[in-house]
């Protein structure tokens, strides 16, 4: 158990015991990599602050149910992405998709070189064909392919073998491959 764990296994027991205003110190030490988990799926930052807000509100309602068997920012990371696949199930998601213009600027991959408009339109084609991905290939494709995890570390977060973590990384590239030029075309 790293230092870090140590911590926040203390700082778990002393909100468990009533001490909740330690919470905030877990929302600090995890906040940033949390926005960036779910900046990166939805790519418009008011609606990944309140998501990564929903997630911790989550994870403090059920802390009561974090049993240590990982560490606790494994744990907050499956909430998030739950948070994120909800929200991509949602109307909101939908209505956000017909009547909001992406803005590039709310995306850090909008730095790259090319003509503004047509990043845009990129991506937002990208998050509509992300959007329409199953849950577990979204998680996969998240933490893998967004996040730069490890198969090991993907594995570790999603409950499921190294294997499973790289054939759902193949199948949802492809699906996300397939939608994009669907939608660009």
């Amino acid at each position: 158990m790293s230092d870090s764990d140590t911590l926040e296994a203390q700082l778990i027991h002393q909100i468990l015991g009533g001490a909740r205003d330690e919470f905030r110190l877990l929302v600090e030490l995890h906040q940033t990599r949390i926005f960036s988990i779910i900046m990166k799926q939805v790519g418009n930052r008011s609606v990944a602050e309140e998501l990564a807000a929903e997630a911790f509100e989550r994870a403090y309602f059920n802390l009561k149910s974090f049993k240590f068997r990982s560490t606790f920012a494994t744990w907050l990371t499956r909430i998030a992405l739950n948070v994120t696949n909800n929200y991509f199930t949602s109307r909101r998601f939908n209505e956000n998709l017909r009547n909001e213009s992406f803005s590039i600027d709310t995306h850090e991959l909008a730095h790259h070189s090319g003509d503004v408009l047509e990043r845009a339109q990129y991506f937002r084609s990208f998050f509509a064909a992300f959007g329409t991905l199953s849950p577990k290939l979204r998680d996969v494709l998240s933490l893998c392919g967004l996040q730069g995890c490890s198969y090991e570390e993907a594995a570790e977060i999603l409950k499921i073998p190294i294997g499973t973590v790289r054939s759902r990384l193949n199948q949802a590239r492809e699906k996300l491959r397939r939608k994009l030029e669907e939608l660009t075309i």
